[in-house]
């Protein structure tokens, strides 16, 4: 102990300083200074770790009622020295307060019990004061105890209450007693707002309703009370409710009440800005079940209830040197019939008198005398319990249950008041001697009962705790206090600690922590304790320092641990001191240190019963539970007592420090890094607790509320120290700007506010995230808001708003002014609960859009990627809130489009991210508008705590729908729609259309979005065509070029969709579901664009997505699906009116095309409801002719050599020219012969065709160009020509550059087959016409490559070896021969096995069709027997039929045979001929 000597971070110095105590006046210099030092330390964000809150907060409290702290002279509590004090607590039930009232008059009364602190002074004039220790309230009149009745001026020694406080026994010098009664009650005061400042004295309304409410009593009881009264010399007649003032009295005890005088009540505690709770006259610091409440302008005071009657009695002292020293009423005296009173004297008697009756009469009244008055006084036995045998007196006494304690000059004995027996004595500590302490006069010891069996002890520097136990003789052990007859009490010392002060008082705060105050030399603790510049730290320059005026000590309050003896808080206390010269040496019996947690006691048992029925009587009886109760138990079953718990021991202070304000600095590092620096790492506080689990050390409501509250009363002083509360902590963080700390403190424990608002707290909080300059982290230069915290903002304020409409739309107008910010809060703007004005909305969207517009009309640094990325984004918030606000109705229709669009593409390689991305946007939109509330409000919303789900697997909804439509869009539709026009016609009229050509897209698609919100789907579909109108402009050359490598590669992996193609592929689905096919090819709609709707379909939803759709819906021009529904709105395209809007666009023309040819062949090419196609079609087809003509690729060469063998697969592979000539060529629109000229034309680098001209004259220029397609038109064309032949297989060699398609020529043209073959074999053994296939004749590369050809076509390879050159070489030309040998063999296998089973196959069908055919027999019905099957197979058994005759008998059956026989008289049996050749076994006759 003696080596913790420092004090807690800086004394009470500076903490009165900040509480503006005038006790430390600092001079401009020393302020200066600070200021400088606060923002030098401010500066550096490294440091910024907020020493830990001191423990302890102190206030004065002043015993003058009607002065002010400004009007004051004096700083001093008391004007006159006070010379002892003593401390109770009081508890009221509501059951007892309401009995005499009425409860229509009190509706501010519920069950529960109020517990209060009361605190008797007694002052060097006599003059004794009842106050509420907690604010200083007067509870009565000093004039209302009088230790003498006839008001004599008295030196009061020693005061003391009972268990409950209704008793007090005070002992003057001369040994003269008085008990005083106390009853108690509340008084009602009416205050209004402007009144309730600490202070202010006098201004009180009193409200009269609680005094018209009490109830009449019976006119006999008066008289009663009134006839005992005048009998016991107290005259209470004509009082019972009387009074005046007009105050209602809510009773206490019951019994009569009188009127306060009006100023009770009216004080309000002008304690330092930082101590107690404002607004609050009544001390609920210590309730236990604090659930009397009042309304905001009703308070309820303490008072007490006159008359007091009061107790007197006279000890002889013998002598005029005898004087009492100290005093003790049994704990019990309330209770019992004999009244227990202990009293010390200086002599060093203890006496115990019991007194058979109270006794006592009223204060104002001396009552009856003579014969009558001494009959009428109780009797009287005094016991002396215990002499000195020194010359020291009797120090100090405390009374618990029926233990006994007192202190003299040899010692402290305990000892048991009911067995009269001693239990111990404990020998005076070594360091409890005054001449230890030159600078103390005298040293007294403090006793104090802290539990019924524990006894704190505080005497010079030692501090010990000793625990009074039974142990049974037999020597068994430690029993409990109530234990067997065999037991006898012992002690134990369980703490002794050498402090470092001169003890004056200690009170035990928890079973952990015990409280000391204590007297420390100035000189002997503070040496050596100098700062950097050598001033001695004990001293204050101030010359009016009270510390520095008391000169050799001053007071400390000492918080030490009782374990290790450590103190963990240290306080000195700059008590005021009236008159400095009166002072020579001080005393520990003049600074006293109480504690509401230590106040008289009775015994356990007692204590716990006088709970219980507290419990019963606040309440409400159910009597029938209570008969069915007894009826069903056992009349011996005994129900368990409730054990008692003295006060400190229901409270933790480790626990309330760490649930009020020291959990953030308990946490560990680790943790500290994972929720500040991970977080937020480039902040000095931590915002984000809020999304985070709470992780708040739980503590019960009994533990918050119910903490101590310590007096500290010296000669001149009064002072009230508390622990720190919510608010002290929200100060404290205040201090250092740490808002996130400080909404956390108000959020944890929101209902413990006093001097603080929530809504305030929740407003410092969003000020300091949005405004980061203006918190410490501005400490190198000021910061710019980021997006980072401006999402901690948007996501904390449906959190910390809540439904608070006024709210929310300030905040909007916070979030506008700081760009992007409303981009950022849209998503967490409430939409149903509280649904805000149609205003709100609307200017919310209309400043997020001219934000949107401000941004895409500016250009911006950094590469055109990332700037049209952000553009991108920002549109797609702006739109989302949109859509997000519409009706209910809209928002499901969307979903349902986004699902139908998705199944029907799901199987094709598209990309559906995008529309994922919607379809969850739509879904979490609905969702957010059917079950958003605001009942997250100060709390985690559980949906912001989960992960943010998958696009890739959407899902459904679980919210569901509304159905029908709906009118709840939550803008106004007119105005958004007015408002977005009036822009687009801005932009319309504008010169510079390049500049806002983006910002034109987004009114377009925003509009587009309001009409289908509306319902109008089709001007809905118009601004979609608008929109892919304005891209056109952009993007419509390179989509043709895609189209056309499409078609020309014929190859679909070409198409590369852009993300805005992706965003509008429901529109296609929303064309299908709203059936608006017509709108595409509609005049209207063509003139009201820059391009035709098809093309602009196209633009907006991609080539890859609109190819399928309109070959889909395209249907021929006399098609009776279209003509049917032309009236009522066509769901197709007819393929005329479509590809008469393409007519400028060739390209696209050429695609469309070409993808009806491949996908829909049934409306180009093939037409299985007619022989002749339609004329539409086949100018179509002459158009197709003519744009596969027009876009040739004139520089394509063939990648390989003629002597490269080509794979099946190549070898199959067609061009789209030779595609469409195989099938249109036989429909009519394009002949043979133009076709011919035409390719052979281009050919040779000519577009004009002129019958005049000869092909002879002109050279062919391009040799690879529509070879293949020039040989099938000839090939199919020409008459059979010998010439033609030959060209054609010229055209498969030198143009297609492909033996395996010579060959199968050659193969395949039997008129000229052994030409072609002759004429092969020369242009490979030919080295000038084979292109340089080899250096010489002998080079037989190529001629190889043809015997390979010619063995897998099934060619005649010994006709081509008979051709072989002498001398040739030919590589691996035996292997090649024994593979075609092979593979003709394989094959020669293969069909011989085949006819082989064709035939087996035929034979078995025939067999099995004569079989079914000789089942049809006829049958003779009476036959006894016949074949119905000639026995030609013996492995087929012969089948019975028997036939049972019908019911007209066997006459009618022979009549009908008769007559069938005789109608094939004359036939002549033939055979019948099934139209095969079988054998004579197998005819049929």
């Amino acid at each position: 102990m003696k080596e913790l000597k420092e004090l807690n971070d800086g004394s009470n110095h500076s903490r009165e300083d900040e509480e503006g105590d005038t006790s430390f006046p600092q001079s401009e210099e020393e302020k200066e200074e600070e200021e400088e030092e606060e923002s030098s330390e401010s500066n550096h964000d490294d440091d910024i770790s907020p020493k830990v809150m001191p423990l302890l907060k102190y206030g004065r409290i002043p015993m003058d009622p009607m002065a002010s702290r400004e009007s004051s002279s004096s700083s001093c509590s008391f004007s006159v020295p006070c010379k002892c004090s003593t401390l109770g607590r009081v508890i009221l039930d509501s059951a007892r307060l309401g009995m005499t009232l009425d409860p229509a008059t009190v509706p501010s009364m519920q069950q529960g019990t109020r517990t209060f602190s009361v605190l008797a002074l007694a002052l060097e004039d006599g003059s004794i004061h009842l106050i509420n220790a907690t604010n200083g309230q007067a509870i009565c009149k000093s004039d209302q105890l009088k230790v003498k009745a006839d008001g004599t001026r008295v030196d009061v020694v020693s005061m003391c209450f009972d268990s409950g406080a209704n008793y007090l026994g005070v002992l003057t010098v001369d040994g003269d007693v008085a008990v005083f009664e106390l009853k108690y009650g509340l008084v009602a005061s009416t205050t209004s707002s402007s009144d309730t400042t600490a202070g202010t004295g006098g201004n009180s309304k009193i409200n009269n309703t609680f005094g018209m409410g009490l109830k009449q009593e019976r006119p006999e009881k008066k008289l009663f009370d009134s006839f005992l009264s005048r009998l016991a010399g107290d005259d209470r007649g004509g009082r019972i409710g009387g009074g005046g003032g007009g105050m209602g009295i809510l009773l206490g005890d019951g019994g009569a009440s009188n009127a306060v005088d009006g100023n009770i009540g009216a004080q309000e505690l002008p304690l330092m800005a930082t101590v107690g709770r404002q607004g609050v006259n009544d001390s609920d610091e210590d309730n236990e079940n604090n659930n009397i409440t009042s309304t905001d302008a009703t308070t309820f005071s303490l008072c007490l209830i006159q008359p007091v009657s009061v107790a007197r009695f006279t000890y002889k002292t013998h002598g005029s040197n005898i004087i009492g020293t100290c005093l003790a009423i049994d704990p019990a005296y309330r209770c019992k019939k004999e009244k227990g009173i202990i009293a010390g004297f200086s002599d060093g008697r203890l006496i115990y008198t019991k007194r058979s009756a109270h006794g006592g009469v009223a204060a104002d009244d001396r009552g009856f005398g003579g014969v009558m008055g001494s009959l009428l006084q109780p009797k009287r036995y005094d016991l002396d319990l215990y002499q000195s045998v020194g010359v020291s007196g009797i120090e100090a006494v405390a009374w618990r249950g029926s233990l006994l304690s007192w202190a003299d000059e040899s010692g402290i004995k305990i000892f048991d008041i009911e067995k009269m027996s001693r239990i111990a004595h404990i020998d005076r500590p070594s360091g409890a001697r005054a001449s230890l302490y030159p600078h103390i006069s005298s040293l007294s010891p403090t006793l104090v009962f802290e539990r019924s069996d524990s006894l704190l002890i505080c005497w010079g520097d030692c501090l010990m705790n000793m625990a009074i136990v039974n142990k049974s003789r037999t020597g068994s052990g430690d029993i409990d206090v109530n234990g067997k007859s065999g037991s006898r009490m012992t002690v134990r010392c369980e703490m002794a600690w050498e402090m470092d002060c001169v003890g004056c008082g200690v009170q035990p705060i928890d079973d952990e922590f015990v409280a000391v105050l204590g007297l420390s030399s100035a000189t002997s603790s503070g040496d050596g304790l100098e700062d950097e510049d050598g001033k001695d730290l004990n001293r204050n320059e101030n010359e009016n320092d009270p510390i520095d005026s008391l000169g050799q000590y001053f007071v400390e309050l000492q918080i030490i641990k009782r374990s290790d003896g450590s103190m963990i808080s240290s306080d000195v206390l700059p008590l005021a001191v009236n008159d400095l010269s009166k002072i020579t040496k001080p005393s520990t019996k003049d600074i006293v240190l109480a504690s509401s947690f230590c106040t008289p006691r009775m015994e356990d048992t007692a204590e716990a019963d006088g709970e219980d029925a507290m419990v019963e009587e606040s309440t409400e009886v159910d009597i029938q539970n209570i008969i069915m109760s007894t009826m069903v138990s056992s009349i011996k079953e005994e129900q368990p007592k409730n054990v008692f718990t003295d006060q400190h021991m229901k409270w933790n202070m480790n626990g309330y420090r760490r649930a009020i304000f020291d959990d953030y600095y308990q946490q560990d590092d680790t943790e500290q890094e994972s929720c500040v620096s991970s977080v937020s790492s480039d902040d000095s506080d931590d915002y984000t607790f809020l999304f985070r689990p709470n992780k708040t050390t739980p503590c019960s409501t009994k533990m918050l509320t119910n903490i101590p509250n310590m007096i500290v009363r010296s000669r001149d002083d009064l002072v009230l120290a508390q622990f720190r509360d919510v608010d002290d902590a929200i100060d404290h963080a205040q201090l250092t700007r740490k808002y996130g700390l400080v909404l956390r403190y108000g959020l944890n424990h929101r209902q413990m506010l006093r001097r603080h608002s929530l809504q305030t707290v929740i407003e410092d909080y969003l000020n300091a995230v949005l405004n980061p300059s203006e918190t410490l982290e501005d400490y190198e230069s000021p910061r710019l808001l980021s997006i980072r915290r401006l999402n901690i903002a948007a996501k904390a304020a449906p959190i910390l708003i809540g439904g608070n409409i006024e709210l929310w739309e300030r905040w909007v107008n916070e979030f506008s002014t700081i760009p992007g910010g409303l981009l950022i809060l849209r998503p967490h703007v409430p939409v149903r609960d509280p649904k805000l004005s149609p205003q709100i909305y609307n200017s919310f969207l209309q400043k997020m859009f001219s934000e949107i517009a401000e941004m895409l009309s500016k250009e911006t640094a950094g590469s055109k990627h990332d700037t049209e990325y952000i553009h991108s984004n920002a549109v797609d918030l702006f739109l989302a809130a949109v859509r997000a606000w519409g009706t209910s109705s809209s928002l499901r229709d969307r979903i349902k489009l986004h699902q139908k669009f998705l199944e029907g593409n799901m199987s094709r390689s598209n990309k559906s991210e995008e529309q994922i991305r919607l379809l969850c946007e739509a879904e979490s939109a609905l969702a957010n508008r059917m079950q958003q509330s605001a009942t997250i409000y100060l709390q985690l919303d559980p949906s912001i705590a989960q992960g943010t789900r998958d696009n890739s697997d959407y899902f459904l909804s679980s919210v569901l729908p509304p159905t029908g439509p709906t009118y709840d869009c939550l803008f106004d539709l007119r105005t958004m729609q007015t408002f977005f026009t009036k822009e687009l016609n801005k932009m319309k009229s504008s010169k510079d259309d390049n500049r806002f050509h983006s910002t034109k897209l987004a009114i377009l698609e925003t509009l587009s979005d309001l009409y289908y919100i509306d319902g109008d789907t089709r001007n809905a579909l118009l601004s979609y065509l608008v929109v892919g109108s304005e891209y056109a402009i952009d993007i419509l050359e390179d989509m043709s070029n895609t189209a056309l490598q499409q078609v020309l590669k014929d190859d679909v992996s070409v198409f590369s969709d852009s993300k805005l193609n992706c965003r509008f592929k429901h529109v296609l689905t929303f064309i299908q579901s709203a059936e608006l096919h017509k709108l595409l090819t509609d005049p209207e709609a063509i003139g009201s664009l820059k391009v035709p709707p098809i093309v602009s379909l196209i633009c907006l939803v991609g080539l890859q997505n609109a190819g399928p759709f309109i070959v889909d819906h395209c249907v021929l021009p006399d098609s009776k699906g279209y003509s049917s529904q032309v009236g009522r709105g066509a769901i197709c395209f007819p393929i005329h009116m479509v590809a008469n809007q393409l007519k400028n666009y060739p390209k696209l023309l050429l695609w469309l095309l070409h993808n009806i040819l491949v996908n829909r062949p049934e409306i180009y090419v093939n037409f299985p409801n007619t022989a002749v196609p339609p004329t539409t079609v086949t100018k179509l087809h002459k158009a197709h002719f003519d744009l596969l003509v027009a876009f040739d690729d004139k520089s394509y060469v063939p990648d390989r050599r003629l002597s490269d063998i080509l794979s099946f697969e190549e070898i199959r592979k067609e061009s789209s020219m030779l595609k469409f000539l195989k099938a249109a060529l036989p429909h009519g629109g394009i002949r043979s012969d133009d076709v011919r000229k035409t390719l052979e034309w281009h050919r040779r680098g000519k577009k004009d065709v002129s019958d005049k001209v000869e092909l002879s004259n002109f050279k062919v220029l391009f040799p690879h160009l529509f070879a293949h397609e020039l040989a099938y038109v000839i090939e199919r064309s020409s008459k059979g020509s010998e010439e033609d032949s030959r060209e054609v297989l010229l055209l498969y060699l030198e143009g297609v550059v492909s033996l395996p398609h010579a060959v199968e020529y050659a193969e395949r043209n039997l008129p000229h087959s052994s030409i072609l073959w002759d004429t092969l074999v020369s242009f490979c053994l030919d080295p000038n016409q084979s292109g340089g296939e080899g250096s010489s004749s002998l080079d037989g590369k190529l001629f190889g490559s043809l015997m390979e050809v010619a063995a897998r076509s099934g060619a005649n390879l010994a006709h081509l070896v008979s051709k072989i050159p002498k001398n040739m070489r030919i590589d691996g030309i035996r292997h090649r021969l024994v593979a075609a040998i092979s593979d003709y063999q394989t094959k020669l296998k293969l069909h011989e096995n085949t006819f082989q089973i064709i035939s087996s196959d035929k034979i078995d069908l025939l067999r099995e069709h004569c079989h079914r055919s000789r089942r049809g027999t006829r049958v003779d019905l009476y036959s006894s027997r016949q074949d119905l099957i000639p026995d030609t197979h013996k492995d087929e058994d012969t089948i019975e039929i028997i036939l049972k005759p019908w019911k007209e008998g066997k006459a009618r059956l022979a009549s009908k045979r008769q007559m069938r026989q005789s109608r094939n008289i004359g036939v002549v049996k033939s055979y019948y001929d099934i139209g095969m050749n079988l054998p004579s076994s197998l005819e049929i006759q």
